[in-house]
């Protein structure tokens, strides 16, 4: 698959979409949920250990997986020129568990590469220790410390990379999944297909989006904070625009086809 979006253009047209009402009407939703979150929060400090604070962690997940999906919906129904409602928080509520079971399944393999981590990295301490024993070398000594590092970090970075890179990859690979629950009523296994196919062809492009993202964040947080404000609305309009830009160029054999209703004979 050809690329598929321009990431320039893409920014260039969220911006276009929300320099109007549509940015107070987003910043408007990011500071309420804020609030909201913020409260809850403040329940379980208040309520540690007790039944209130584990209802307030379990309403603070509610809370976070039906505004992140809302605020998906809200998004595409701007991205797609249409009256962005208030009612898409409702209306994705029974979406939930769709959500919740497709997170699950989407983490396992950046779980596994975790894992994988944490073993190589208690081994290469390991390793480490019993070499600095045999060589006569001082943990107390910080020069002696150093040497032992100098010789360790290129191959443990290296072996980070390779055990990290796969985590990378199935999260860019799958980082649709929630837009096609929310936009084409998919089900846990077709979301995640569907991301699956809509980002093939197109892994760097989407990294490099991230990596501008990341750097959105960044100016919003040196602009005294409030920017950010500014660059998430962005980043998630650009994100709604990329979504149905590459949803677009899936092959027909990758669409759910629409299910027909049964003739009575």
């Amino acid at each position: 698959m050809e690329k598929a979006f321009s990431i320039r253009e893409s920014i260039k047209s969220a911006w276009k979409l929300i320099n109007n009402d549509n940015l107070f009407l987003l910043i408007g939703l990011l500071l309420a949920y804020l609030v909201i979150e913020g409260l809850l929060s403040t329940v379980q400090v208040l309520n540690k250990g007790g039944i209130s604070s584990l209802l307030s962690q379990l309403a603070e997940l509610f809370v976070s997986v039906v505004f992140s999906l809302g605020f998906i919906k809200v998004c595409l129904q701007i991205a797609k020129g249409e009256e962005p409602e208030f009612k898409a928080f409702k209306d994705v509520i029974p979406l939930f568990w769709r959500y919740i079971f497709a997170s699950i399944l989407s983490a396992l393999p950046i779980m596994a590469c975790a894992i994988v981590a944490g073993l190589f990295a208690f081994i290469l301490a390991d390793f480490m220790n019993m070499g600095a024993r045999l060589a006569g070398y001082s943990f107390h000594d910080a020069t002696q410390i150093f040497s032992i590092l100098k010789i360790v970090a290129f191959p443990g970075l290296l072996v980070l990379i390779i055990v990290l890179a796969p985590a990378i990859y199935f999260k860019i690979r799958w980082m649709f999944f929630p837009y096609y629950i929310v936009d084409k009523n998919a089900g846990i296994m077709d979301s995640l297909r569907l991301s699956w196919a809509a980002s093939k062809g197109n892994f760097w492009h989407i990294f490099l989006f991230g990596l501008t993202c990341f750097g959105l964040v960044i100016a919003g947080l040196i602009a005294l904070v409030l920017g950010v404000f500014v660059a998430i609305p962005v980043i998630s309009m650009t994100t709604a625009l990329i979504y149905l830009q590459l949803d677009k160029a899936i092959q027909p054999k990758e669409v759910i086809e629409p299910v027909q209703p049964e003739v009575q004979q």
